[in-house]
């Protein structure tokens, strides 16, 4: 397990082998095994001496470390809301007042892909203040189409610290899956560099970084995933980066 190491170097050393899926509970614990869709991030992060979900801040070395497959969707950070009507109800009752029943019939979601411009589920993103530049905006807000209720808001100043907190060097590492034996293979690495306030805001504008939440409420239990994501198409991804970051490079197995 490694924490001194420049980040690239060591993701480098774990590229293109097969690796059993892991997760490191704590400094000094030993690794355990795990099964479950965060597979490959919380393998990545054991390997690299990184606990899961250990702090708010970056992940490795001052570097943020993202795993992904082309085709999905790779989730930035997970602020939760400082305004709107779930800052003000709380959580739970938020979502037993706006939620869905889930698929499963068991539980209460409250999801949908939000974007700038579009309406999902009666409900779009707002970037509040923007008259001529996204530097004007106060506050990012979910807003329900047919009154104008704000049901979460980001002020600026929050989302912009959650952003930089962790996003102005950051590893986006490709993945693939073998599910029927728990392995992961890292197949190569995106290191982009030098970001800011603006270019989040410009990408949250474009419509390339989404509100896609994943509440849920479960036998009592609740789940709170305030997702910011972007796409993994294999189309759009890298360009995507590019407006993100001022540096993109991809760096192949060697």
């Amino acid at each position: 397990l490694e924490t001194t190491k420049d980040t690239g170097a060591a993701i480098r050393e774990v590229l293109d082998v097969w690796h059993p899926c892991i997760r490191l509970p704590a400094i000094g614990n030993a690794v355990i095994p795990f099964k479950g869709p965060q597979g490959a991030g919380y393998t990545l992060e054991a390997l690299m001496g990184v606990p899961t979900n250990a702090t708010p801040g970056p992940d490795h070395a001052g570097s943020e470390l993202k795993t992904f497959r082309f085709g999905g969707r790779v989730t930035l950070m997970t602020p939760v809301a400082d305004g709107g009507l779930e800052q003000q109800l709380g959580a739970r009752k938020f979502i037993e007042r706006f939620g869905h029943i889930g698929r499963d019939r068991q539980s209460l979601r409250f999801t949908g892909t939000h974007r700038v411009g579009q309406t999902t589920n009666g409900r779009t993103l707002v970037l509040r203040g923007m008259a001529q530049h996204v530097l004007e905006t106060t506050s990012v807000d979910l807003v329900q189409v047919s009154d104008g209720r704000v049901l979460a808001g980001w002020s600026l100043g929050h989302l912009s610290a959650s952003w930089l907190k962790k996003h102005d060097s950051a590893y986006y590492v490709e993945y693939e899956k073998d599910a029927e034996r728990n392995l992961v293979r890292f197949l190569g690495y995106y290191h982009c560099r030098h970001t800011s306030p603006e270019r989040l805001l410009n990408a949250i504008q474009q419509g390339l970084v989404v509100y896609d939440p994943a509440h849920t409420i479960k036998n009592g239990k609740l789940k709170v995933r305030p997702q910011w994501r972007i796409s993994s198409s294999r189309k759009t991804m890298e360009a995507t980066l590019r407006r993100l970051y001022r540096s993109v490079d991809w760096h192949p197995p060697t």
